[in-house]
């Protein structure tokens, strides 16, 4: 299993989760509440066992849903709706362990960071 972030230079935020051979992608239009969004959704995961977080785009919105199950195990899963009629479509539902979970969050938000710090005007990589 991987997760994968990447940041338009316009702030899109876009989201690769990788298992086996699928990858499925979904993304939201303000990176940066995206990503804190995520962020406090992995903390209550981490401190209630429940988290959740919402990644609005013009035409919709995903939904990410983290919910902590028996024996450390976490289930995963994304939503996606474009209006009160068609509801909430599944995108993506998944099962790991909730430790190697909360560690791809944030190896993924922390490689994240690295390549915007590196980019940032006055870097030396930039």
């Amino acid at each position: 299993m991987e997760l994968r972030l990447e940041m338009e230079s316009t702030g899109r935020l876009h989201c690769h989760f990788t298992q086996r051979e699928q990858t499925t992608s979904f993304s939201a239009y303000d990176g940066h509440a995206a990503l804190s969004s995520l962020r406090a959704a992995t903390d209550d995961l981490l401190q209630f066992g429940r988290g959740e977080c919402e990644w609005p785009m013009a035409t919709g919105s995903y939904r990410l849903l983290f919910r902590q199950a028996e024996d450390d195990t976490v289930r995963i899963a994304v939503l996606w709706a474009n209006g009160i009629v068609t509801g909430w479509e599944h995108i993506l539902w998944s099962e790991c362990d909730a430790t190697e979970w909360t560690g791809m969050v944030c190896d993924a938000m922390a490689a994240l960071s690295g390549r915007l710090d590196a980019s940032a005007p006055g870097s030396a990589a930039g």
